[in-house]
């Protein structure tokens, strides 16, 4: 399966496997099975209910727009789409070589080459706007970009502000609405 091609050994270290799982489970449309998990990984049930336990407190500690839920064998995610959108970004950026300007997060779950296109879109509008962003900031709106494309792309929207969010100052939106329009709407087009 294209998640297979995530990991090129049969062991994983923790946190490996733990973006996985948070990747695998944020993304998916229904209720993962945990066996497939198991599978997957090359992991026993209790390895994978300790990496559970870990996404539980990461949730609750650090996202808590975030709900895991598990039923009968199975688990899902549900939240807040502004958490799960910014959780996918920091997952899709954690092995970012921020010096080199490369992206390691294996391809299994994103598009690479969509990412670095977004990447330079978003370098050009924010010069020609006379914006100056540093190389890791430009790549954690690139991130976002992306996941937020992919999140609209399977119908996950975000039509109103949670209560405790402001909303940004005004030339922020601008910016926004701007490269948001200019990078993916564009790219919709054409």
């Amino acid at each position: 399966t294209i998640q297979a091609q995530y990991f090129s050994e049969n062991t994983y270290s923790r946190d490996e496997r733990l973006r996985y799982i948070l990747m695998k489970i944020l993304l998916a449309e229904q209720e993962i099975d945990l066996w497939e998990i198991e599978d997957e990984l090359f992991v026993s049930r209790t390895t994978l209910e300790l990496d559970i336990k870990s996404i539980k407190t990461l949730f609750l500690t650090f996202y808590p727009g975030i709900k895991l839920y598990r039923d009968n064998g199975k688990i899902s995610a549900f939240g807040t789409e502004f958490s799960i959108r910014y959780l996918l970004s920091k997952l899709l950026l954690a092995d970012y070589d921020s010096p080199r300007g490369v992206l390691l997060t294996p391809g299994a779950f994103y598009d690479r080459d969509r990412f670095y296109h977004i990447l330079s879109r978003a370098a050009a509008c924010l010069e020609s706007r006379g914006v100056t962003m540093n190389d890791d900031s430009i790549a954690k709106l690139a991130a976002y970009l992306m996941v937020t494309e992919s999140r609209i792309q399977s119908g996950k929207y975000v039509t109103v502000l949670e209560q405790d969010q402001e909303m940004p100052e005004q030339s922020i939106a601008e910016l926004a609405e701007y490269l948001f329009q200019t990078i993916l709407t564009a790219d919709a087009v054409s």
